[in-house]
């Protein structure tokens, strides 16, 4: 069929491990539009889009933006990545309503013992709703999930301030630009692979990779980020920039920034169940793994 190949794209684009969230800003490659253009009567005209491409409206996410957050001090910023977190944010600023029936089936499909270290309970009601037998049992559970979900919902209204701790390391330092780049998946805004790009796996390896969302312990809910691309480490300083480059197999990037929105994945105008945390990041820092130590910083 003709379109296979979109198809293909898009099961690489809603894979959680390596997700291109269709409709964030600041991709690697414009997407690719069909030839035709409409001939409405119109300011500005639009590409045609096909319906099976990713970028077709019905492809997009249902997206809720927030309004951008003032830097604030470190210690305001809370760690995004934990078993529990991304449900969190994601409750508490949805602007769609989601059945209780939704929410339950999105988190009683993530309950893992990695749930028990963010929220015991929540483990212990998800687990019960799963195993019970006893049809009022499973109501009872059910009932606690949604009360509990909720209660981690207003834990985190009104702030949005949030650390990400990354495995992310600095590209080989780069003597065109006197400095480092990230090339990292999770710093990508690239939105998925172009058709050039799948045509061959040769051509898919050469490629700059798309966006990945970083999962947490709850397969439903995940954490990615948007604006990741402008990160880069400028050092003209040749002896700093030798003791990076020496040193950066044994650092990591931290980001600090907000929660910009949050997302559901959606296919053909149908909603799944996957909800994505997109964090706008305000500074990237680069740590030592032993010691912590800052070795730089970027304020974006």
């Amino acid at each position: 069929m003709k379109t296979d190949g979109k198809a293909r794209r898009l099961a690489i684009g809603l894979t959680v491990a390596c997700l291109a969230l269709a409709g964030c800003s600041g991709g690697d490659e414009a997407p690719k539009k069909a030839d035709k253009i409409s001939q409405a009567p119109q300011a500005d005209k639009q590409p045609v889009l096909k319906t099976d491409s990713p970028e077709a409206p019905q492809n997009r996410p249902l997206r809720e933006d927030l309004p951008a957050v003032p830097m604030g001090d470190l210690s305001a910023y809370k760690n995004i990545i934990t078993p529990v977190a991304p449900l969190r944010y994601y409750t508490a600023y949805r602007g769609w309503d989601e059945s209780n029936e939704e929410v339950l089936e999105a988190v009683t499909d993530s309950i893992s013992p990695a749930v028990k270290r963010d929220n015991p309970a929540l483990y212990a009601a998800g687990y019960d709703y799963i195993s019970a037998q006893d049809a009022f049992k499973k109501h009872d559970a059910a009932n606690e999930v949604i009360k509990l979900v909720q209660q981690e919902g207003a834990s985190v209204a009104g702030r949005r301030l949030v650390r990400i701790d990354t495995l992310a390391q600095l590209d080989s330092y780069n003597f065109s630009t006197k400095g480092f780049g990230v090339s990292s998946c999770f710093f990508s805004d690239k939105e998925y692979y172009s058709d050039n790009e799948m045509k061959s796996p040769q051509a898919m390896a050469r490629a700059a990779k798309p966006r990945c969302l970083m999962a947490t312990g709850m397969t439903n809910y995940a954490v990615g980020m948007i604006g990741g691309s402008k990160v880069s480490f400028p050092v003209s300083d040749e002896g700093l920039a030798r003791k990076i480059e020496a040193a950066k197999d044994s650092t990591h990037l931290v980001v600090y920034g907000y929660v910009g929105s949050v997302q559901r994945e959606r296919l053909g105008g149908r909603l799944f169940k996957k909800r994505f945390v997109m964090v706008i990041p305000q500074r990237v820092d680069l740590v030592e793994n032993k010691t912590d130590e800052v070795l730089l910083s970027q304020i974006l």
